[in-house]
């Protein structure tokens, strides 16, 4: 997979120059565009709370197994 990073300026911050990319969430009929972080060695994925609800999901009613 090949991926297209946003690029780094000299006045960004180290949060601002982390790699970037744009995603499409969908859920049933709830749809949404975020940006999300890329870590090409992550184990895990993230979906912060409040785009989870926003998307429909039900957060209390799941377990986490990390």
């Amino acid at each position: 997979m090949k991926l297209t990073y946003s690029k780094a300026h000299a006045l960004q911050t180290e949060a601002e120059k982390m790699p970037r990319i744009l995603l499409r969430l969908r859920l049933n009929h709830r749809e949404m565009e975020t940006i999300g972080l890329v870590d090409s060695g992550a184990t895990v994925n993230l979906l912060p709370f409040s785009l989870g609800e926003q998307l429909g999901l039900v957060w209390r009613e799941r377990d986490a197994i990390l």
